[in-house]
């Protein structure tokens, strides 16, 4: 298991990640909309989902492929295919299968299976990205399609990574840069188009210009907290370490006040999008 893998295979960080679910899909809907449009996500479809985490975009999945498509939700992490697979319960969707795979090494699933791939904020954690990508193409049918969303870079994303940065430059980040950075490890995009090209995909590249707002300080704080990252960071800080790094992290996010009294981050997404080549 990776370090990655150890971060999210945590029950807490699951349980969080479910509970932050409605604040995400606010979020994401916009470039979640785009991805599924882009994979082909219709009627009848079968979808493979890579990274599900706690089953969210399977759902989506579900919900337009309808009783006559299938969707396969996968993800390397016990705890968040365990909270995936009660979502899917309690949703009542039975076109769902829930099921642990390395996104780099899908094993036990025919070639050519799926009419679309998705990957939704995944893709970046797979040490192996060639691995994954080959993957993909492997999975789809002649010209079936996919979308994957990574994120751009980190300045371009304050809500994301402003626990990251209040940590390193108050001189509190006791984590390794590689670690706090892999969420925006694939934000050049260039790159990641050759690397799909390079797999056999058919790939090119939109951004998705995102935001996120918050009522309140106390609903902003409430998402920065929900991030796997920012819990990485506060178990490295004594008690009194935390207090002033808290106080420095509110005092952070009033730079993203409105004028309505509430909050508003700035976002952008990229969406990896495109087919498979006969």
């Amino acid at each position: 298991m990776t370090e990655t893998q150890s971060v999210f295979d945590s029950p807490e960080t699951a349980a969080r990640w479910r509970a932050n679910a409605e604040r995400r899909a606010r979020f994401l809907a916009p470039a979640t909309e785009r991805m599924l449009d882009a994979a082909g996500v219709a009627a009848g479809a079968r979808v493979l989902d890579l990274g599900t985490g706690t089953g969210d975009t399977a759902l989506l999945a579900a919900q337009r492929v309808g009783p006559a498509g299938r969707v396969l939700a996968t993800d390397v992490s016990e705890a968040m295919l365990k909270a995936a697979a009660e979502a899917v319960a309690e949703s009542g969707f039975d076109n769902v299968e829930v099921q642990r795979q390395d996104a780099s090494a899908l094993a036990g699933l025919e070639p050519g299976a799926f009419d679309a791939v998705i990957a939704r904020f995944s893709l970046q954690f797979v040490p192996d990205l060639d691995a994954a990508l080959s993957e993909i193409r492997r999975m789809l049918t002649a010209e079936g399609r996919f979308g994957a969303l990574v994120w751009a870079a980190a300045e371009r994303n304050p809500f994301i990574s402003l626990s990251t940065g209040v940590a390193r430059r108050t001189g509190r980040l006791r984590v390794p840069e590689a670690q706090v950075g892999r969420p925006f490890r694939l934000a050049d995009g260039a790159a990641l188009v050759r690397a799909a090209r390079a797999a056999g995909l058919e790939a090119e590249l939109d951004e998705i210009p995102l935001e996120v707002r918050a009522r309140d300080q106390a609903g902003a704080l409430e998402g920065i907290h929900n991030s796997p990252t920012m819990s990485v960071i506060l178990d490295t800080l004594e008690a009194a370490e935390r207090e002033a790094y808290e106080a420095d992290l509110v005092a952070e996010l009033e730079r993203y006040r409105d004028e309505g009294g509430g909050y508003r981050f700035p976002g952008v997404a990229l969406l990896l999008r495109g087919r498979n080549l006969p």
